[in-house]
């Protein structure tokens, strides 16, 4: 009685490939960051990034001026690389936090890159782009005076010598008042003016402004407060001791002649000394 024998078994099996390595970003460019130089870091901005089918860790590097974290707030830990593992070949969505660094010069820090690499993934990467600010100027201008314009009557010249030393201002808000000085109102940090009859914007290096179109016979008051950056972020010095300064024009003269030419007849021009043209 003989047993049935099995040999030369032969097993074969078929290895299905995996999906491409991919690495996904929730935004590819965050923007606006800022700060006043000596306030930063800046506020945080933040991305969530994910993978599938991937083969290793994704690898997060942040650019030179800006830092990363996996963590917000008061938890922010600056770290490089921030390194995410894989679990199944999968990164869920996890959120990564950004801000312009901290100790920065005066500038534009743009299109600055964080990159995603993983191996067999295509790399992804996050635009940053922000700016550190001057902080207000140190200094106000000196030897704030007026003199008349031409005509004398409507026109008002202010000269100054700029602020040089410090935090040097960017330029020099100008507000007048045919009231009083105490009713110029101090200007607002992140709210230019556009220039007006007796509000003028005068860039540093120009120490002069001219305001014409005014009216004859009045006191002008003037406060001249200089200021750095622009926009939104123009910041003013408004504190210690504003320049001002005043003048009055002189009466506006009269007009030489006066005529209705109310006339009830066209002969009636030559008899009061006219010529018609037309």
């Amino acid at each position: 009685d003989h047993g049935l024998a099995i040999d030369d078994v032969t097993i074969s099996w078929t290895i299905s490939s995996s999906g491409t390595p991919t690495i996904s970003v929730s935004s590819s460019s965050l923007t606006g960051f800022s700060y006043i130089q000596g306030s930063g870091p800046s506020g945080e901005q933040s991305f969530n990034i994910s993978g599938t089918d991937l083969n290793d860790n994704i690898n997060i590097v942040p650019p030179t001026n800006y830092e990363i974290s996996t963590n917000s707030g008061g938890s922010f830990d600056p770290t490089n690389p921030i390194v995410l593992v894989p679990e199944s070949k999968i990164v869920a969505s996890t959120p990564i936090y950004v801000r312009l660094k901290a100790g920065l010069s005066v500038g534009s820090y743009n299109s600055e890159n964080i990159t995603a690499t993983s191996s067999g993934a295509d790399n992804k990467t996050v635009t940053c782009s922000g700016n550190v600010y001057k902080p207000e100027p140190t200094n106000h201008a000196t030897v704030f005076t007026t003199s008349a314009g031409s005509p004398d009557y409507s026109s008002i010249v202010l000269t100054w010598t700029d602020a040089t030393v410090g935090t040097v201002p960017d330029g020099y808000l100008i507000i007048g008042s045919s009231v009083s000085y105490a009713s110029i109102v101090d200007p607002v940090d992140g709210t230019a003016q556009s220039d007006g009859t007796l509000i003028k914007n005068i860039a540093q290096g120009v120490q002069t402004a001219t305001l014409i179109n005014l009216s004859g016979s009045t006191t002008y008051y003037f406060k001249i407060f200089p200021y750095t950056n622009s926009g939104t972020n123009i910041n003013y010095k408004t504190g210690g001791v504003v320049p001002q300064a005043d003048r009055a024009t002189t009466l506006a003269p009269s007009l030489l002649l006066e005529e209705n030419f109310d006339y009830v007849a066209l002969t009636n021009l030559t008899a009061n000394g006219w010529t018609d043209h037309s």
